[in-house]
């Protein structure tokens, strides 16, 4: 009993250090992510709705299967898929288990790691996903920190937005009304409009690449899909 409990264990170090590559950032404590860190460190950036998730394997290593339909592409995504209406659906695949299930002794449950980001189908969200691995395996930037739920007129992420708009770079340009509140924000939910107009701003504008930000070496895709007419919250 107690060596499956340790193999159990070895295994779950073994997988977290498959994926430093993905989320540097795999602690019970991650550090603290503002938008800037969000847009630079995001290889894609998409919204929609969660249509399935699903605990699974990928080898021997415990994984949750999210697919969602994409309503909009303002970054990357080149493994978006579309169907023959028209859809466009995203998966991804992100270490640890939704529902913690017994190992097979009994004693260790398999749950995710802490700090990832976690689903429900019918979820309205928005994410800003770090480049894969190269077993699959991916999570959102800052892990559940890249995950927001945009739900009522409002965005907000798993801190609450706490941060997020704390020690930002430069901006470059005017910023409206609308998005000086925003960037005013401590904590707490703020307009998916503002948030989602400034987010594409940013990202066709190239703002903040080459400052010092928390940049993976994978960072920038070509924007193919950035243009999309399949938009959330209008301009």
């Amino acid at each position: 009993m107690r060596i499956r409990s340790a193999w159990t264990t070895g295994l779950l170090v073994a997988a977290i250090g498959v994926w430093i590559s993905v989320a540097p950032a795999l602690a019970s404590t991650t550090p603290s992510h503002n938008l800037a860190d969000l847009v630079t460190g995001a290889s894609d950036i998409v919204a929609g709705t969660v249509t399935e998730v699903t605990d699974t394997r990928l080898g021997n290593l415990p994984v949750t299967e999210v697919q969602l339909e994409v309503t909009e592409v303002i970054k990357g995504a080149r493994d978006v898929t579309v169907d023959e209406e028209g859809r466009m659906f995203l998966t991804i695949r992100q270490l640890g288990l939704q529902n913690p299930e017994p190992a097979q002794d009994g004693r260790v449950y398999i749950g995710l790691t802490p700090g990832m980001a976690k689903y429900e189908v019918g979820q309205s969200v928005m994410l800003f996903l770090a480049p894969g691995s190269s077993n699959g395996l991916r999570a959102t930037v800052g892990l559940s920190q890249g995950r927001f739920d945009l739900a009522a007129g409002g965005v907000v992420n798993s801190a609450r937005n706490h941060g997020l708009f704390g020690g930002m770079p430069q901006i470059p340009g005017e910023t409206n009304e609308a998005e000086d509140r925003m960037l005013g924000t401590q904590e707490g939910s703020v307009n998916s409009r503002t948030f989602v107009n400034f987010v594409r701003r940013a990202v066709a504008g190239d703002w903040w690449v080459g400052q010092d930000q928390q940049v993976p070496e994978r960072q920038v895709d070509d924007l193919d899909n950035s243009g999309s007419d399949m938009t959330l919250g209008g301009n």
